[in-house]
């Protein structure tokens, strides 16, 4: 903790893990704090309290006070977003934390003046979070007025209210930090090779590239977790209910931007640190092509050509070994095994729509 406290990117980092609702409630910054993850199991079972816990402890007092049972499909809808409350911000708060733990390496990977934009730019990213919550609302709002189908799924009662809030401002706050922090990629990207220090001989191999690399892995799986759910999710609706036409459409729109979230936190990241560790390895293999043509050019005295020729075969193998690695941190088998999983789900999705309708 001492070695990431001295890091400001790590600082910023930590102050916004405390800016994230659903993190600090479940006391998931403070397993970061130690190497063994102490905290782990109790943030856990905290998150669960508020997450599965209060909406039914809610729901038990207002059948105390003389409230009706709950319909079936209210009972559903609870479970729903008090289950995927509680996966979202376990799983998002395991991935924040782990990505915390590896953001010295921000300190050693940029320069002075790139790490001070960067900080800045981090705690905007955190300060803003709020919009995503407006936004939320907004587009539940929208469903509500526009789909009178899709009211049948709204809450009924103050426990599924409390629930529907809970899973919206978990899930608004981690899409939309989905959507932000793979802009740290642009930002890296875009800067002047001079502004960062990297591994000369295996760029892709620097530790900050690994912290990278972890962000987008992890914002990724999310993603796709969260595709896969809706997939799961369409194909047992499509199977049991007849859905009108309006909602079919806002559904697949919903799915199309899921998509579109995922292009942005995997492809266009995965694109981006490709094209520059391919920059500063063509830029490296200049350099060292030109030096093997200023040496080609000069005539070694008769006693110097020994080291002469030693010289140049230390050039060559290093010009080969820079040209030989990787132009990605990520392994190919990763990679397509990925992207089996999104058309996997993809498959579903539309399979689902095409023989989903529930049998006459």
């Amino acid at each position: 903790m001492a070695d990431l406290a001295r890091s400001t990117v790590a600082a910023e980092w930590f102050a916004g893990l405390r800016w994230i609702p659903g993190f600090w409630l479940s006391g998931f910054s403070r397993i970061t704090n130690t190497s063994k993850f102490r905290w782990s199991a109790l943030s856990v079972l905290v998150a669960a309290a508020w997450t599965i816990g209060l909406p039914w402890l809610v729901e038990a007092i207002l059948h105390a006070a003389g409230q009706g049972p709950l319909t079936p499909t209210a009972a559903s809808g609870i479970q729903f977003t008090a289950i995927g409350a509680f996966l979202v911000v376990v799983f998002s708060g395991f991935g924040w934390a782990l990505v915390a733990r590896h953001t010295n390496w921000g300190e050693e990977f940029l320069s002075e003046k790139l790490r001070t934009a960067f900080v800045g730019w981090l705690k905007r990213c955190y300060q803003f979070q709020w919009v995503s919550w407006i936004f939320g609302a907004g587009v539940l709002t929208l469903i509500w007025w526009l789909l009178p189908e899709s009211r049948i799924f709204f809450p009924t009662d103050m426990a599924g209210w409390i629930s529907l809030a809970q899973f919206g401002i978990a899930a608004s706050t981690v899409l939309y930090m989905i959507a932000v922090l793979p802009g740290s990629v642009t930002r890296v990207t875009r800067a002047h090779p001079t502004e960062l220090h990297v591994y000369r001989l295996d760029p892709a191999s620097t530790p900050a590239m690994r912290l990278i690399t972890e962000i987008v892995t992890g914002s990724s799986l999310l993603i796709l977790l969260i595709l896969i759910i809706e997939t799961v999710a369409w194909i047992v609706l499509r199977a049991t209910h007849s859905i009108s036409p309006d909602l079919t459409v806002a559904i697949a729109l919903g799915y199309a931007a899921g998509l579109v979230a995922l292009a942005r936190t995997s492809l266009v990241p995965t694109l981006l640190m490709h094209w520059w560790i391919v920059r500063l390895k063509v830029e490296i293999l200049g350099e060292l092509e030109s030096r093997l043509t200023a040496m080609d050019a000069r005539r070694p005295t008769p006693w110097g050509r020994g080291n002469a020729i030693a010289e140049r075969s230390a050039l060559v193998d290093e010009f080969f070994y820079v040209a030989n690695t990787t132009n990605l941190p990520f392994r190919t088998d990763a990679i397509l095994q990925f992207s089996t999983a999104v058309l996997g789900s993809v498959v579903a999705f539309v399979l689902g729509w095409v023989f989903g309708t529930p049998s006459t």
